[in-house]
């Protein structure tokens, strides 16, 4: 034979790559989507009852054999007995007295946090361990003794149990003796007690005595505080930053109002400066022009006349120093203005509402309670007298500022009035002297002529006009000096404005802490005298409970229904995710190929053409057998038509799903047909087609390939069913299809030509390759599955590695349906 591969299949017009080939259309066609398989990915109903129906005998039958084993438990279980102790967990700690408005209430969280706390300390291993080591009756105790780790088996039967919408913890322990379970819970939950919950009460004496140490040390700070504010105060002139920062404003307004002056009085001096610089001028231009003609020695001509001894009478001396006439702002007048100032009276009378208050306190509390109210009462009247005395400073700053303002006036007075003395003096002066010239007496200047009066004259206005401008200087001065005393208060205002509102505010600070650490000391006080604590133990066991015979009853129902229905549910589990082939639709969709019919089951006999005892059953199933694969023969004959496919592969996924019986039977039902038709035995591995049409299979297909036989050698005719068949022959050692391809091409060219059908039985897809490499050289494969065998995994894996080989999968043929009706097979 030749080993061309491509001339016999290029006479045909194929290829042997099916899906390579442009003239096949029908492979898009015949291809369904795998998509619904998606869909349907998940458990069925279907799915849970075809398992049912497949395992419910066997499922059953071996709950049955297991149910007895129920009683096992009944025999095993030892009755028990509980003891149970019950704590009272408090959502809050109790409080005696009264509740304070800075309690916290606790949120459900935060008791649901402490509940699981209590219920770890009493199971820890600390706890149970403590127990054994102090508690010789515990340790003592038989099965205490006889277990390995004690305390493994004591936290094993150790329950804490929350009660649900209560504020109740139940501790219990099981055992089949009950004194042993009362004593081994009771000793849990004491040792527990008196190791955590007792442990708080010195916590709490602890957290007193730091309280104490710690209310002490504010208590000195705050007095420490306040006298300081009261230093600050008495420099300042008042203690509140209000006052503070008008007295600023006051002194920067009184500096203003200094700086004003001072200017109006640099202006005026600078006025009377340029007078008298004019005067001078005016002087020294007159002695220029004409001067007093001097005697033989060079001095004035002096008249010796006698003039009248009144006229050279000494004048009053000028007044000098400071104006007697001043305000004095004494005590007596500031506590006057005191007493009629609104403000300070009702500061005064709060003062003495607030004194009887704590006097009617005094008389009913005693013990914390009065020195609680006497730090609060001397808290409220230490503000009151801080307004007071600010108060007073302001009147009396105000009075102060008044009276210094009025002598201001008063000295500016007497100023003018002793500068217009001096005038008064100094014409009184030039009169005397014109006295004296006129009765020619006295010490006279010769030549004493009107100029000369004028001269002198002039000599009297710069006296005045160099007084003036000496009293201005001195005013200004004095003006410099009190501006630079305001500015300096105005800085030291500031700052201690500054130090003030601090110091206030660390005040007001310690303040509030002393009074918190006040209500918190009196508070811990109170509950330390208490007797109520945040855990109580309600009740220690004094009686153990046993079991009720009724809850070991359902017990042991249980188990039995257990052990009855829990093999079936876990055979049916098994058989669900296998995924076996239940149904046409449930193939459709998981598989994702055509459904080309379904064939009933069939025994041996029949598939041989035999008839057995019971002919009118047999009848049914032929008659049902014949509509099956007649409907598969017409989809084949109308595909040669179309699309001249004649070669058909019929192979599995797995070794008994009914390939071997759809291809003799569809083999059958086309020679019948009157298409003439040969059945090759591909099945190298495991033949069966020589028993079923009981032929000699000593040559067949094998033989061909190795060439120890010819075609027309191997060929088995069947004149019952007009069929042609090849048996595999006798296979004597593996054969390997890949070596004969070239051969394998031109026999199945040569069997197209001659026969209008080759059925080829070929063994299963997934186990082995021959059936791989024969689908490389056939128009079409078609896929057969059984009911309840077939699983859908190896189904979707045998269509994918033969549409990779290239080969055209058309599509299933499902056998194993129960007959039940006529045409049952097509619904």
């Amino acid at each position: 034979m030749s080993t061309d591969v491509g001339k016999p299949l290029a006479a045909n017009g194929r290829s042997s790559r099916g899906l390579n080939n442009p003239q096949a259309p029908y492979l898009v066609q015949n291809t369904v989507s795998t998509a619904p398989a998606e869909e349907g990915s998940g458990i069925q109903l279907s799915a849970i009852w075809h398992a049912f129906r497949r395992r419910w005998a066997l499922g059953l039958l071996i709950g049955i054999l297991l149910t007895p084993l129920a009683i096992v438990p009944w025999l095993l279980m030892e009755p028990q007995s509980t003891a149970v102790v019950q704590l009272h967990l408090h959502q809050d700690d109790p409080m005696l007295i009264f509740n304070t408005a800075d309690q916290v209430q606790t949120s459900a969280i935060t008791y649901k946090l402490f509940q699981s706390t209590q219920a770890q300390l009493i199971r820890s291993d600390l706890n149970i361990s403590q127990v054994l080591e102090l508690d010789s009756e515990i340790s003592n105790l038989p099965q205490v003794v006889a277990e390995p780790d004690p305390i493994e088996w004591i936290l094993e039967n150790l329950h804490v149990m929350q009660l649900p919408d209560t504020e109740l913890l139940n501790v219990s322990f099981r055992d089949p003796d009950p004194q042993a379970a009362m004593a081994i819970a009771n000793a849990v939950v004491k040792n527990y007690y008196d190791k955590y919950v007792k442990a708080d009460e010195q916590k709490d004496n602890k957290r007193l005595a730091d309280l104490q140490l710690l209310y002490q040390e504010k208590t000195k700070e705050l007095k420490a505080a306040r006298t300081r504010l009261v230093d600050l105060a008495e420099t300042a002139g008042s203690g509140s930053s209000e006052s503070l920062t008008l007295n600023q404003q006051s002194t920067l307004s009184e500096r203003e109002i200094l700086e004003k002056q001072r200017h109006e009085l640099r202006f005026k001096r600078m006025e009377l400066e340029a007078q008298l610089f004019a005067l001078l001028e005016t002087q020294k231009h007159r002695q220029a022009v004409g001067e007093t003609a001097p005697n033989e020695d060079g001095q004035p001509v002096v008249s010796e006349e006698p003039v009248d001894p009144s006229l050279r009478a000494p004048l009053p001396p000028l007044p000098v120093g400071q104006s007697t006439n001043q305000w004095v702002l004494t005590e007596e007048i500031l506590e006057e203005e005191y007493a009629f100032d609104p403000e300070i009276r009702r500061l005064n009378d709060e003062k003495e509402a607030l004194e009887e208050k704590f006097q009617a306190l005094a008389k009913r509390l005693q013990g914390s309670g009065l020195e609680k109210s006497r730090q609060q009462y001397e808290s409220d009247l230490a503000k009151i007298d801080d307004d007071l005395n600010f108060r007073k400073s302001l009147i009396k700053r105000s009075f102060k500022k008044e009276y210094e303002r009025e002598n201001r006036r008063l000295q500016e007075q007497f100023e003018q009035d002793q500068l217009a003395y001096e005038l008064d003096w100094r014409r009184i002066e030039a009169e005397r002297l014109r006295a004296l010239k006129a009765q020619g007496g006295g010490t006279l200047i010769v030549g004493d002529t009107g100029e000369n009066q004028d001269q002198l004259m002039a000599q009297f206005n710069e006296v005045d006009l160099r007084s003036r401008i000496k009293k201005i200087i001195e005013q200004e001065a004095e003006l410099e000096a009190m501006s630079s005393s305001l500015r300096d208060n105005f800085k030291l205002l500031g700052k201690t404005s500054a130090d003030v509102e601090m110091l206030r505010g660390d005040i007001a600070s310690l303040e509030q802490v002393v009074s918190n650490l006040a209500a918190e000391l009196e508070r811990t006080r109170v509950e330390s005298k208490g007797q109520s604590k945040r855990i109580e133990v309600m009740a220690y066991a004094t009686r153990a409970q046993k079991d009720d015979p009724k809850k070991q009853i359902a017990l042991t129902i249980g188990v039995g229904l257990a052990g009855l229905f829990a093999p079936l549910i876990l055979l049916m589990w098994r058989d669900i995710t296998k995924q076996h082939v239940d149904d046409l639709k449930t193939m459709r969709l998981a598989i994702g190929l055509e459904h080309m019919g379904g064939i009933p089951r069939l025994p041996m006999k029949q598939l041989s053409g035999k008839n057995g005892k019971d002919d009118k059953k047999d009848s049914k199933l032929q008659r049902a057998l014949s509509e099956s694969v007649r409907g598969i023969v017409a989809q084949l004959i109308r595909r040669k038509a179309s699309e001249n496919q004649n070669c058909i592969m019929v192979s599995s996924a797995t070794a008994g799903e009914g390939k071997t019986t759809a291809s003799v039977e569809i083999s059958r039902m086309l020679a019948r047909s009157g298409q003439k038709t040969v059945l090759i035995d591909f099945d190298l591995r495991r033949p069966r087609i020589h028993e079923i049409f009981e032929v000699d299979g000593a040559t067949g297909i094998y033989d061909i390939l190795t060439g120890n036989e010819t075609l027309d050698g191997a060929l088995k005719y069947i004149e019952e069913d007009k069929l042609t068949v090849i048996p595999a022959g006798n296979v004597e050692s593996e054969v390997y299809l890949e070596s004969y391809s070239g051969m394998l091409a031109e026999l199945f060219a040569t069997l197209q030509e001659q026969y209008d059908f080759v059925i080829v039985d070929c063994c299963p897809v997934l186990p082995v390759v021959d059936a791989r490499i024969v689908s490389e050289y056939v128009d079409g494969v078609i896929l057969a599955l059984t009911r309840d065998v077939s699983v859908v995994p190896d189904a979707i894996s045998a269509r994918d590695i033969l549409r990779s080989h290239g080969a055209t999968v058309i599509g299933t043929i499902v056998s194993g349906h129960p007959v039940r009706g006529r045409y049952d097979l097509y619904n």
